[in-house]
């Protein structure tokens, strides 16, 4: 997964060296900050832990077979997402 993020933001950081006619991922950076966008890593863990919310609080007989797992998932997340 973690090799998947890499890939995308690396593709969305060369859109943007195109769009913004650069070759600096320093520069592409800033205007990422400048225009309020989250890097993909980010975007994909936001919804991860909005999914496992989810999954976490349905009332799904089989959701709640795996309310533990995907709870200690979002703690993992959760706590890592303190870190940075």
């Amino acid at each position: 997964m973690a090799r998947d993020k890499r890939s995308i933001e690396f593709t969305v950081t060369r859109s943007l060296m195109k769009s913004f006619k650069t070759s600096s991922a320093i520069i592409v950076k800033d205007c990422q900050k400048f225009l309020h966008l989250l890097p993909v890593s980010y975007l994909t863990d936001i919804r991860m832990a909005k999914f496992l919310e989810n999954f976490v609080t349905n009332e799904n007989c089989v959701c709640k077979l795996f309310a533990c797992n995907a709870q200690r998932s979002l703690n993992k997340l959760f706590t890592r997402m303190a870190m940075v």
